[in-house]
């Protein structure tokens, strides 16, 4: 557990009331990821959330022949920055990672068990909308820049 009064600083928990961020917070465990680590992988199931306190969490979709499987190609898709959320799939069916992230720098994160989570969303939906709803404005947001860094891959080739 954590303290809610550290989730209340970050905007994406600014929909939650006090008992809400209270129960969010008994969810949290604070975790050290050193540089270089690979946080989670395509495809995995979505087991947790995060809050990046402080360092930077780069993101990769990955590709794989069709015809040989050993043949695995990563693309770039974007970055984390402190105060933001990643491995959102934790709440989204079908809780399944969609992208792989490595901790670039030393990372201090804000870790929320999934099961946990999902049972409080599925308990009482003001607290599923308090999450889902800055969850879709992030998923937005990381597609407009997937979007852009597709266009400038295409102006370029």
């Amino acid at each position: 557990m954590i303290s809610p009064e550290i989730l209340r600083r970050y905007p994406f928990f600014n929909r939650f009331n006090a008992t809400q961020l209270k129960r969010l917070a008994m969810l949290a465990e604070e975790i050290q990821v050193p540089a270089g680590e690979r946080l989670f992988a395509r495809g995995e199931p979505a087991n947790a959330m995060y809050l990046l306190v402080e360092g930077n969490v780069e993101l990769y979709d990955e590709a794989q022949d069709q015809f040989d499987p050993s043949i695995k190609l990563s693309f770039y898709v974007g970055s984390v920055e402190a105060g933001e959320v990643l491995g959102m799939s934790a709440a989204i069916p079908p809780y399944r990672l969609t992208a792989t992230a490595k901790t670039s720098t030393p990372c201090r994160l804000i870790r929320f068990d999934a099961k946990h989570l999902r049972e409080e969303m599925r308990a009482e939906c003001a607290f599923a909308a308090a999450l889902l709803i800055p969850i879709g404005q992030v998923a937005l947001e990381r597609l407009g820049t997937c979007r852009t860094l597709l266009a400038a891959e295409m102006h370029a080739s």
